[in-house]
């Protein structure tokens, strides 16, 4: 993480045609989602071992990786899947930075925050709206982990919308266990695949 922070604020912002400031562009990948997901996993390694490693070095690490990012990543907007990873970044590096405005940013932005994005897109019966199972795991892996990140800070989104979005595909599944592969989702998607999740919810819901 030190080495990156070293040169990240030299990363040329870019997309998949190399052109600059496409409102899906990155510095560290050419997708903000693809910056996003990374951005999230660093920022929960770092506060795992941040005791471990130098105050010099934290500082790089939270003033030239961390802080552009998250600058990077608020102007990156989508109401989609991709912004489910967005607001991940933005609370996990918001626990990272000790930055409660921009843990709240993440959760509460109209339109583009946590919780706008999800009123949007989940649907009645618990299925995330784009038509696919596979588009309903990912979002749902992006938003288990911005609840996870948040906990520290004492906030709980591990409320009834999230619960359906872990029961809708337990009710959904073929007798196998297998899901249809449907609309721009892929085959092979099956709840023991995403078996891992429900770890989550078994820790986190008394029921």
């Amino acid at each position: 993480l030190y080495d990156y922070s070293t040169h990240y604020p030299d990363y040329k912002e870019h997309a998949v045609r190399k052109s600059a400031f496409e409102e899906s562009a990155g510095k560290m990948f050419s997708q903000s989602l693809d910056e996003s997901i990374w951005m999230a996993e660093a920022a929960r390694a770092f506060v795992t071992v941040k005791k471990l490693i130098p105050k010099s070095q934290q500082e790089s690490i939270r003033s030239r990786l961390f802080a552009p990012a998250a600058e990077l990543i608020k102007r990156k907007r989508k109401t989609n899947n991709w912004q489910t990873w967005h607001n991940c970044a933005l609370a996990s590096l918001g626990v990272a930075l000790e930055d409660d405005e921009l843990i709240k940013y993440a959760l509460e932005s109209p339109t583009y925050g946590f919780t706008d994005v999800l009123d949007k897109n989940l649907m009645p019966d618990g299925w995330w709206g784009e038509g696919s199972v596979s588009y309903h795991f990912y979002p749902l892996r992006a938003m288990i982990l911005t609840a996870e990140a948040v906990r520290c800070r004492g906030i709980n989104l591990y409320d009834e919308r999230i619960y359906s979005m872990f029961d809708a595909p337990v009710r959904g599944t073929y007798s196998n266990l297998d899901y249809v592969a449907h609309n721009d989702g892929w085959y092979g998607t099956s709840l023991t695949s995403n078996a891992r999740l429900y770890g989550y919810a078994y820790r986190r819901y008394n029921k």
